[in-house]
């Protein structure tokens, strides 16, 4: 078999910030060779998708559909409360004062 590569990037945020996924893999005479990498500020997470024996192929398959199955179903919970989640996040700023709101007031010895 000719060695076959796949490699994506791909920015998270529209505008600002460094979130990325970064995809690369290579597969082969000697097996699959792919890994993930997700970086969001300072944070990184790698995930590797190794098979260089047949029973193992499944077994990436299996690991990608979950993380496939999860991710979607996280967007569809995020989705099916959004509006729930804003409405509460608007009141939430209503009813809290933020702490530069009401300062706190400067101790007898900061004068000198």
């Amino acid at each position: 078999m000719k060695s076959k590569t796949y490699s994506s990037r791909k920015f998270l945020n529209s505008k600002e910030g460094l979130a990325a996924i970064q995809i690369s893999a290579e597969m082969g005479n000697f097996g699959l060779s792919a890994n993930v990498n997700i970086t969001d500020c300072s944070r990184m997470v790698n995930l590797d998708f190794y098979s260089y024996e047949e029973k193992t192929i499944k077994k990436r398959l299996d690991k990608l559909q979950i993380l496939i199955d999860e991710l979607t179903k996280l967007k569809t919970f995020i989705v099916s409360n959004q509006e729930e989640m804003i409405e509460a996040m608007k009141q939430y700023k209503k009813t809290s004062k933020s702490i530069f709101d009401n300062p706190l007031p400067l101790r007898d010895d900061d004068d000198e």
